[in-house]
């Protein structure tokens, strides 16, 4: 161990200059801080489904309707009961027919395009403030003097 300098020496060394000095051992600390960096990422936040039905709805609807009666009408025939009319003579005994016809109500559906359901997505942009701590290194030179040379600083 060296002996520690008188205070007339540590007060007569000279200071060294930065070109002429050499440097018999060096050491390098390399500080570092974090850095933000926001960047943004697509992702699914809600699915939407669409689905048809179908809806009863009972409707009413009036319509008109016809249909044939048979009515029946007898004519007294003038003359005699004993003699036959020229119209009956003519005619042989058979059957006669006679077809009645009647209207029906004929529902026919048919589905008919009434609406047309667009749906669109679109972009919306908005700022976000984004607030983090960041860690940040700090280089601090502690400088442990001998015991004797405290003394100095303190008394002198």
């Amino acid at each position: 161990m060296t002996s520690p300098a008188p205070l007339d020496a540590v007060a007569a060394r000279p200071e060294p200059t930065t070109t002429a000095a050499k440097f018999s051992s060096e050491v390098a600390v390399t500080r570092s801080e974090e850095r933000l960096t926001v960047h943004t990422v697509r992702l699914p936040v809600a699915r939407v489904r669409f689905r048809k039905r179908i809806v009863t709805e009972t409707r009413t609807v009036t319509i008109e309707v016809s249909r044939e009666e048979l009515i029946e009408e007898r004519e007294t025939i003038e003359g005699s009961a004993d003699q036959p009319s020229e119209q009956d003579a003519s005619l042989p005994a058979r059957e006669l027919e006679i077809v009645l016809h009647e209207q029906r109500p004929v529902i026919t559906m048919k589905t008919v395009a009434v609406e047309r359901v667009l749906v669109r997505t679109r972009s919306v942009t908005e700022d976000q403030r984004i607030t983090e701590p960041l860690g940040k290194e700090q280089v601090e030179l502690h400088r442990d003097e001998p015991a004797s040379v405290q003394a100095l600083h303190v008394d002198g």
